[in-house]
């Protein structure tokens, strides 16, 4: 799964660069401080970024561990179960 992950950032990063490649400036014209200043947004973006795919991680394992317990619980249990919503509709059985 990483090496298809990796390969579609490949892919996304090869269509960003080829769009930026035709919207490109000259950057003798940008002043200083404008770089210093977009530099600097770059990278609390990127931290953001980082942040927000620690927290999709680990939502993902919460997620996969959730799965696993009711797999183990519904498929493995030697009675049957139903599930419940709060009003008491049947929402699955084994």
């Amino acid at each position: 799964m990483k090496s298809q992950d990796h390969s579609k950032g490949d892919s996304l990063r090869k269509k960003a660069e080829k769009i930026l490649s035709q919207k490109s400036k000259d950057l003798r014209k940008v002043h200083v401080e404008d770089i210093k200043r977009l530099i600097h947004e770059l990278d609390v973006h990127q931290i953001e970024l980082e942040m927000q795919n620690d927290e999709l991680r680990r939502a993902q394992a919460e997620i996969g561990l959730s799965q696993a317990k009711y797999v183990d619980f519904y498929d493995f249990a030697p009675v049957g179960y139903f599930t419940l919503t709060a009003t008491g509709r049947i929402e699955g059985q084994t």
